[in-house]
C-alpha cells in the first residue's frame, strides 16, 4: 500500500522502541497535530487508538515493514502499542498538519 504525503507539512519526527510494555506515542511531538505517519521495523506490534492498552494478543496487529496512518489528534493521543512476540519493535513517526 502507499500513501501520498503530497500537502502535507510534517512539524514533528521520532523513533520509539516498542517492548513488551505497552506504551504510548510521544504525545508533547503529537501536539496540534492531525496527521502521523507510522512505519513499523524490526518485528510486529499491536496498537489500540482508544487510550487503552493492547496486550500480545489483542488489538490491531501492526506487521513489520508496514505502515499506518492516523488521521486526528486524538487518535494520535489514543495510540498504545506492544511488541507481538519476543523480538522489540521500531516505530518512525512522522507528525504533521
Amino acid at each position: 500500500m502507499s500513501f501520498d504525503l503530497t500537502g502535507i507539512r510534517v512539524t514533528d519526527y521520532e523513533s520509539q522502541t516498542v517492548t513488551d510494555e505497552a506504551s504510548p506515542i510521544n504525545v508533547d511531538a503529537g501536539n496540534g497535530c492531525d496527521f502521523a505517519f507510522i512505519t513499523c521495523e524490526g518485528a510486529g506490534v499491536r496498537f489500540r487508538i482508544d487510550g487503552e492498552d493492547p496486550t500480545a494478543d489483542e488489538g490491531h496487529l501492526l506487521e513489520k515493514e508496514h505502515s499506518l496512518v492516523l488521521g486526528d489528534e486524538a487518535s494520535i493521543k489514543g495510540f498504545r502499542a506492544i511488541r507481538e512476540g519476543e523480538t522489540d519493535a521500531t516505530l518512525r513517526i512522522s507528525y504533521g498538519l
